[in-house]
């Protein structure tokens, strides 16, 4: 049974798809990944046909996912709440909500996070926010990180910086192609923080 890691955020621009392509690309350095893209425009499953370590899989029925031999397995959704994502959030391993660090980004989370919650309830399932497209050079960050926290929202230690290599990564086939090694380390420490929450 392998890992699920599901990245949901009912907004659109928020480098879902992107996020959801670089880190299968690391974990498929040691293990055999697959992408379900339920996105129903599916770009994801057009840019991943050209990579030869990752593997897009369809499913009649969520729960088969636990049951395929992948040792990791990356989901893309819609920026919408479709009525899959309860049943997808309680079988996940990890959840990965990614948001730009802006006040209406942050205010767009409530409904996702509240879905989270209630879809989690007592079970076992890991999440947490990833701040993507952050500039480094703005101190936002840090009040949206207080308004999250009074949402009680854990929010991950690992950020994803606005920087043209990931926006060329889903052309190139993942950032571990390009030569941008900041990108590379953000995306290998993200993978790095999962393992590490789910195995504490």
């Amino acid at each position: 049974m392998g890992m699920i890691i599901s990245i949901i955020n009912q907004k659109g621009g928020v480098a879902k798809s992107t996020v959801a392509i670089n880190l299968a690309s690391v974990f498929a350095q040691y293990s055999k990944v697959a992408i379900l893209d339920t996105d129903v425009q599916g770009s994801l499953t057009q840019v991943v046909e050209d990579n030869e370590n990752l593997h897009i899989i369809q499913v009649n029925n969520l729960t088969e996912l636990k049951t395929l031999d992948y040792q990791v397995i990356v989901v893309d959704t819609p920026p919408y709440l479709s009525n899959q994502l309860p049943q997808l959030i309680s079988i996940s391993d990890f959840i990965i909500v990614p948001t730009k660090a802006g006040v209406l980004d942050s205010l767009a989370l409530k409904a996702t996070v509240a879905l989270i919650k209630s879809s989690i309830g007592a079970l076992p399932v890991k999440w947490g926010v990833l701040f993507t497209m952050v500039n480094t050079s703005s101190k936002v960050i840090d009040e949206i990180k207080v308004f999250l926290e009074q949402m009680e929202v854990p929010i991950m230690k690992s950020i994803v910086t606005q920087r043209v290599s990931y926006v060329r990564s889903i052309i190139d086939g993942g950032i571990l192609k390009s030569n941008d090694l900041k990108a590379k380390s953000e995306i290998i420490l993200l993978a790095e923080e999962i393992v590490n929450e789910l195995e504490n």
